[in-house]
């Protein structure tokens, strides 16, 4: 029974598989060469190689069959992980490939009251381009339409699928990210922001940073309504700082980045 329990691990365990087949071949092995040296005290039989062969061959199917049942589950909850977490067409942005303002209101109040049915954190980072006025004042709006595109594009690309982004309004942005805690979030916004310092946007080539203010559920508070309070205070303090940084809501007490 034990033995069973250990295959059942091994088994779903996607890594250990040519380790574990590789494992099977080198005792499968051993036990023919010692059933032919009469290590075990008896004579050897090509019916004990035999035995000793088909054994091995049926852990190995054994273990390529729930190997097959992994790959697959994984694949089908990546279909689906992916196809929850696109925007549909009509939750999209009218510029930027982002979910609307309304969405993200909407997607904040559900997430935040699962906070407390799944007891996992929620984690909102708020974004906004540093002196994007300027850009627009300086090189016009066709322009700082391509800024606020080129900035889009490096937040969904650095995002990946760990949660989901929003326009907030004009060159602000959010990301509501499931499951993960404040100092995950920081730790991404931190990653967000070298991507946009070090990128060159926009058909002017313009280098452009961005502020950062993160604040999570139920760290900062138990609802939506606290949480993206803490959220904009922090962003407000990056940028009264000197912009270009991550905050994180004061009342937290992790060592600022």
């Amino acid at each position: 029974m034990v033995l069973l329990k250990i295959f059942d691990t091994l088994s779903s365990v996607e890594w250990i598989q040519p380790k574990f087949n590789a494992h099977v071949d080198h005792v499968a092995a051993n036990l023919v060469s010692k059933l032919k040296d009469n290590s075990f005290g008896v004579s050897f039989r090509s019916s004990e190689q035999n035995k000793v062969i088909n054994m091995a061959a049926t852990i190995k199917a054994g273990t390529q069959r729930r190997w097959d049942t992994v790959i697959d589950k994984a694949v089908q909850k990546q279909r689906e992980d992916l196809e929850s977490s696109a925007p549909s067409p009509s939750e999209l942005d009218d510029r930027l490939p982002l979910s609307r303002r309304g969405s993200f209101d909407r997607d904040l109040v559900k997430m935040a009251k699962a906070v407390k049915r799944t007891d996992q954190p929620l984690s909102l980072i708020m974004i906004d381009i540093d002196h994007f006025k300027n850009v627009n004042d300086q090189y016009g709006h066709p322009v700082g339409d391509e800024v606020l595109l080129a900035v889009a594009e490096l937040v969904i690309k650095r995002l990946a699928h760990k949660g989901k982004a929003y326009r907030y309004g004009g060159e602000e942005f959010a990301l509501l990210l499931a499951n993960y805690s404040i100092e995950e979030a920081v730790g991404l916004a931190e990653r967000i922001r070298k991507d946009i310092q070090e990128a060159t946007v926009g058909s002017k080539r313009l280098k452009v940073t961005a502020s950062f203010g993160v604040a999570a559920v139920p760290d900062n508070g138990p609802d939506s309504e606290t949480v993206l309070e803490k959220a904009d205070t922090a962003l407000y303090e990056a940028k009264e700082l000197g912009r270009n940084r991550v905050r994180f809501s004061s009342e937290l007490k992790p060592e600022d980045p």
